[in-house]
């Protein structure tokens, strides 16, 4: 309930994403008239919470597979997922490239990354996007299998 002594005011604190059913009445200091008729009203996306229970599900010497669960707080629709990882530590010599980051989309909460180097570690950071924002982000770091010599 918000009163106010004028023509118009704001409504403060709304959860993104929800719908509200607003009304208006009169009110003197004896009494309050009639609510005014239902207007339904719905807020704009927000920014949502990381996703959650991120872990690597399985690993192969070349590839690395991450699961996560949607998050708790998605303040409108997810429609993908941002997996970015990059290559930490390895015993194999590689170009500069291993240790720039890569980006890949994930339209659920699994995704396979491929084409890794063997016996190698990568920090992994996945974030959920709806229409507005980006959330932040939730981190793993896993490491690839040894390869046949």
């Amino acid at each position: 309930k918000t009163v106010y002594n004028g023509a118009s005011t704001f409504i403060y604190d709304l959860v993104p994403f929800s719908t509200y059913n607003i009304t208006v009445a009169a009110a003197t200091s004896i009494r309050e008239g009639p609510p005014s008729s239902v207007v339904v009203n719905m807020t704009e996306e927000g920014i949502p919470s990381p996703p959650t229970n991120l872990h690597l599900s399985e690993r192969s010497s070349r590839s690395l597979m991450f699961e996560w669960e949607s998050p708790l707080l998605p303040h409108g629709i997810i429609e993908y997922y941002l997996l970015t990882y990059r290559g930490m530590k390895t015993l194999n010599p590689v170009d500069d490239s291993f240790s720039a980051a890569k980006e890949k989309v994930a339209n659920g909460t699994s995704m396979e990354v491929k084409g890794l180097e063997p016996y190698s570690e990568y920090k992994v950071r996945v974030q959920a996007a709806n229409g507005r924002a980006l959330s932040a982000g939730r981190m793993i770091t896993g490491r690839t299998l040894e390869d046949v010599p």
